[in-house]
């Protein structure tokens, strides 16, 4: 009941945020430049520019846009460029969700954190509450804080086939899914066939459905100011950590900033900035990082993308860029 609460809240903020025009918000597929399966194989990178291709592609009648940024170096098909995964939330598409996780930036310019090659970025344009494609166009799984159970197969076989056309290195592949997105995530981390592709997850702004598993490191973050979903993230940050100490995990601290579960105000900027924490629990082939953060942004507060620049809608104006934080984990976690 508690859970169905908070969801109607969730879209009675919708439709009070949106009002007309919230058809076209969660609905919000951009123009596709190209149709599946995917045919051109050429760079979006134009000089520092990542860049970005839109593929749309229809599968057992379920539409869905992807938004793919395709390094230079990675466009030859040779297997040597690594592919990320980034999965929006609730109200956003693909251009909202790289405004706060700017992976298509980082994934260009992995190279210069560590990583071998560039990589590949996918994004996803889905659906939400009002979805075309549902009957009577409600889509019940979405108010209830589902995953984006209707576009999986499409997703699957999207990847799928960027795999093979880009001929990427398949001990570089690796997922991130932010709120809603974040449950889509659990669908492959926690099912022991779609897992088994992927070198290492993130998850953002919701919680882990399943325990650690072998061999795939995970990286979960959480505002400690998120009441957007049922439990406070934060809350279930600490629930996770004390089960991994009670469990025998070695932990440690990566980076804790001074006082950081309070914001502090920035006279710069005229904006308060959320500070940080940064733990790692490690026991024999389970790896689990946290970073919890105390940025706010209007109107979820802690349900934000952490940025240091461009804050605005679910972007927090924070001391560390949340996008730096996942490239480094994913290049620091190849498949083993």
């Amino acid at each position: 009941m508690k859970k169905l609460i908070h969801s109607l809240l969730f879209v009675i903020f919708i439709i009070a945020t949106f009002g007309s025009t919230a058809y076209a918000l969660v609905d919000n597929q951009p123009k596709p430049d190209t149709s599946c399966p995917i045919s051109i194989t050429s760079a979006t990178q134009s000089g520092s520019s990542p860049g970005v291709r839109h593929y749309g592609c229809v599968d057992d009648g379920i539409n869905v846009v992807y938004s793919m940024s395709i390094p230079s170096s990675c466009s030859n098909g040779y297997g040597n460029c690594g592919l990320i995964v980034d999965i929006h939330g609730a109200t956003m598409n693909a251009e909202g969700e790289n405004r706060g996780s700017k992976l298509r930036q980082y994934g260009l310019n992995a190279v210069s954190y560590g990583a071998a090659s560039p990589y590949i970025v996918i994004q996803p344009n889905f659906t939400d509450l009002f979805d075309k494609q549902e009957k009577g166009g409600i889509d019940i799984e979405s108010v209830l804080g589902g995953a984006y159970l209707n576009e999986l197969p499409s997703l699957k076989a999207f990847i799928d086939d960027a795999i093979v056309k880009f001929g990427i290195d398949e001990n570089r592949i690796h997922m991130y899914g932010f709120s809603r997105g974040t449950h889509t995530v659990n669908e492959f981390y926690c099912d022991k066939t779609e897992r088994a592709r992927y070198a290492s997850f993130a998850m953002h702004g919701e919680k882990l459905k399943c325990n650690l598993k072998s061999n795939k490191p995970l990286l979960l973050v959480n505002g400690i100011y998120d009441f957007l979903t049922p439990n406070n993230q934060s809350k279930e940050n600490k629930r996770v950590m004390n089960l991994l100490r009670d469990k025998g995990y070695g932990e440690s601290v990566v980076i804790s900033e001074s006082d950081w579960e309070k914001p502090y105000w920035d006279w710069s900027t005229w904006t308060k900035v959320g500070r940080y924490e940064h733990r790692r629990f490690l026991k024999g082939n389970r790896w689990f990082e946290s970073i919890e953060h105390s940025g706010k942004a209007k109107p979820l507060f802690g349900h934000c993308h952490p940025v240091t620049s461009d804050w605005g809608f679910l972007r927090c104006h924070t001391s560390f860029d949340i996008g730096e934080k996942i490239i480094r984990f994913f290049i620091a976690h190849p498949k083993k």
